[in-house]
């Protein structure tokens, strides 16, 4: 908490005359940085009597008639401006917009001195120059201060008119020359740096700014009030209006009697009494258009019956608003519904405060489940780029599982609950376009399924075979090196083999048959051809044989130093081969369970 209200100090510091920061931008949540804008709006307009705060949306600028407009309707001042200035200042802008031609200013100033016929945004400049020069004195210096809210709101054509035509009139003004800007976006864009390169900044404060809650809320105001409220509070103006105020106070059930309204009025405070937060557009949840702005203008113009919320909302007097509860039970024989509409519209509105967008959750709950490319392929461009910056401001309300997102159960049911007691209806034909959408995406599921489950057989085929490469490969150049360190186990060898020697045999056989039939012979002989028979029949063979893989000792080193380097670097080849199609089966993996867990889930919630 600490850390927040030093934070705060240090930015309406900063953009005082005599701070050090021209630019500053806002980053967080729409709710976060719109009470920031206001909380920072008031102090420096309390604080700096010259200041000038002007403030410009681009959510509801869509061309440079309506910005003007909206810059002359802004615009408030510190004490040293006094409301009639201000207001003098607005109707001279509103008709110099509603003429068609642009009228020439004095001769007296710098625009009048072109040639050209002056512009619009040059006009509302000079106009500017003029409240300045006719309401400050040498005392207070003029310090107008420009806020652009959601900043990447603007259209490309509005950046440019910024740029360009409202940038150059401003840069020939002497009351801008001390500008300070503010912006606010939901994130810092490439959008947003382009626009502050285009305009001429060189240095942009980025500030992030922190969810605050309510009770923080109340310290923070009073502790950059503290000391501009006890200058007000010694004067003796205040003490007056205070006694005024205390004299009111002492008797607030008379003032506050629902009893003593009008009968007409009386309508309205019964209509107001049934939303919390009071605008035109939670009005509407309970009568026509036309009754719920009559409501609205009356509340704005009447003190004490409501309180000033946050943007645009009222928060009616407890006490009015349960005396018209108690009457709205007795008149109204629909107060039931009411009351039941009631409570779930202010549910409603705790998870999604802004009316203008509770469109986008009355669409968004028909889904079961979502991604942000399924929404583009079902909305527009323009209500796609709505949804996705609703869905960047609302995270905490959407459960998120790999890609896909889901409304949370609670406020998908209090926006189910809300379509039951309204008119509210999704956009016409959604649901069926998003059951279409699901059949379509089914098909290409399948499609992607068989192509994966294709693409994944390949891959681990592959791999297989690299393995065996990778083996065969290992066992040569194992081989080789065995080779080369024990080079006599590849020398020629010598086999000995028995075969038939005729010759001897015959010899033999011929010297046993003589010994037989003739004395001569004796049995030495015989033994000499029995001998010779039997050499005969086995006669050693010698074969050299040479070895299938000739890595001789006499080979030369060099040689099979190449060869080793020359397997190595295959098989270095194949295992990165393999690692590589490792992780592409990895990836493919991957899709294919996600593709199997968005096939699964439904698009159209039941």
């Amino acid at each position: 908490m600490g850390k927040i209200k030093e934070e705060f100090k240090s930015i309406v510091s900063e953009l005082l005359p005599n701070g050090g920061t021209r630019a500053v931008l806002l980053i967080g949540s729409s709710k976060d940085t719109d009470y920031a804008k206001n909380k920072l709006s008031d102090s420096l307009v309390k604080g700096n009597p010259g200041c000038l705060w002007i403030e410009m949306d681009g959510g509801h600028n869509n061309s440079p008639e309506t910005l003007m407009a909206n810059f002359a309707r802004s615009i408030k001042g510190g004490d040293a401006f006094d409301t009639k200035a201000l207001g003098l200042f607005g109707r001279k802008t509103g008709r110099m917009l509603a003429s068609s031609v642009n009228q020439a200013p004095d001769s007296s100033s710098e625009i009048a001195e072109s040639t050209n016929p002056p512009t619009r945004a040059q006009m509302l400049i000079q106009n500017l120059d003029e409240l300045a020069g006719s309401t400050l004195d040498s005392v207070h210096s003029p310090a107008p201060i420009l806020c652009f809210h959601n900043l990447s709101s603007y259209s490309l054509d509005m950046i440019d008119w910024i740029c360009d035509e409202l940038n150059e009139a401003m840069r020939r003004s002497n009351i801008c020359r001390n500008a300070r800007f503010v912006f606010t976006d939901t994130k810092q864009s490439e959008k947003c740096d382009r626009f502050f390169n285009r305009f001429g900044f060189q240095r942009v404060k980025q500030v992030r700014v922190s969810p605050v809650h309510r009770k923080q809320k109340q310290e923070i105001i009073s502790l950059t009030s503290t000391k501009e409220l006890k200058k007000i509070m010694n004067s003796p103006k205040l003490s007056t209006s205070m006694q005024d105020q205390k004299q009111k106070n002492q008797n607030p059930k008379k003032e506050l009697d629902f009893s003593s309204f009008s009968e007409k009025h009386q309508k309205y405070i019964l209509l107001a009494c049934l939303p919390h937060f009071i605008n035109r557009d939670t009005l509407e949840y309970f009568c026509s258009p036309t009754d719920a702005a009559y409501c609205y203008n009356w509340l704005l113009r009447t003190k004490n019956v409501a309180q000033p919320a946050h943007e645009n909302f009222f928060v009616l007097n407890p006490s009015i608003k349960k005396s018209a509860r108690e009457a709205l039970r007795t008149k109204d024989p629909k107060a039931e519904h009411k009351e039941i509409l009631a409570s779930v519209l202010d549910k409603f509105m705790e998870y999604f405060p802004s009316p203008e967008l509770h469109w986008v959750p009355v669409n968004l709950q028909l889904f079961s489940s979502f991604s942000r490319e399924l929404l583009k392929k079902l909305f527009d461009d323009d209500r796609f780029e709505i949804i996705d910056n609703f869905l960047a401001n609302n995270e905490e309300v959407f459960s998120k599982e790999q890609k896909l997102l889901s409304l949370q159960e609670e406020p998908k049911l209090i926006t189910r609950r809300l379509l039951e007691l309204t008119d509210l209806e999704p956009l016409e034909g959604l649901s069926g376009k998003i059951s279409a959408q699901w059949e379509e995406d089914q098909l290409l599921y399948d499609s992607q399924k068989k192509s994966l489950e294709s693409e994944r057989l390949a891959m681990e085929q592959e791999i297989e075979e690299i393995k065996g490469q990778i083996i065969h490969f290992s066992q040569m150049r194992d081989q080789l090196i065995d080779g080369s360190s024990n080079p006599n186990a590849y020398r020629p060898k010598k086999n000995f083999t028995f075969s038939l020697s005729l010759p001897l045999v015959v010899i033999g056989l011929t010297t046993i048959g003589a010994s037989l039939f003739s004395d001569s012979i004796g049995s030495y002989h015989a033994a000499c051809g029995l001998f010779l028979t039997f050499i005969g029949f086995f006669w050693p063979n010698i074969e050299i044989q040479k070895p299938e893989f000739q890595t001789a000792g006499g080979k030369p080193k060099l040689a099979v130093e190449t060869q080793q380097r020359s397997f190595n670097h295959r098989i270095s080849g194949l295992v990165n081969r393999a690692s590589s199609l490792k992780e592409s089966l990895t990836t493919v993996d991957g899709n294919l369970d996600s593709l199997n867990t968005g096939a699964q889930s439904p698009y159209l919630s039941s």
